[in-house]
């Protein structure tokens, strides 16, 4: 129930940003919900599926990418995705 809940929470979400995903799969089974959305792919597991998959060690060499809620309010990010709402609380810089 809980990966149901919060996968129609993230795809209710976007779509009200704008965003459409272009696939969706797992959620009605309720273990292992995956969402694409093309440059993004969420996954929403029950915990003792993520145990068990461990996609984390998948991505073990990769480096981290922190992007700082702030950076979507820049003038640069809301110029590239003007689409997109600026994330709540944000200070906004320029007009």
């Amino acid at each position: 129930v809980q990966v149901r809940a919060i996968a129609r929470a993230v795809t209710d979400g976007l779509r009200g940003a704008g965003q459409a995903p272009v696939g969706v799969e797992g959620v009605e089974a309720g273990r292992w919900a995956l969402i694409d959305y093309f440059d993004v792919v969420i996954h929403v597991f029950r915990p003792e599926v993520r145990d068990y998959y461990q996609l984390e060690r998948l991505w073990d060499d990769a480096g981290v990418l922190a992007i700082p809620p702030a950076y979507l309010a820049t003038a640069g990010f809301r110029e590239r995705h003007a689409d997109l709402p600026p994330p709540p609380g944000a200070a906004m810089d320029g007009p």
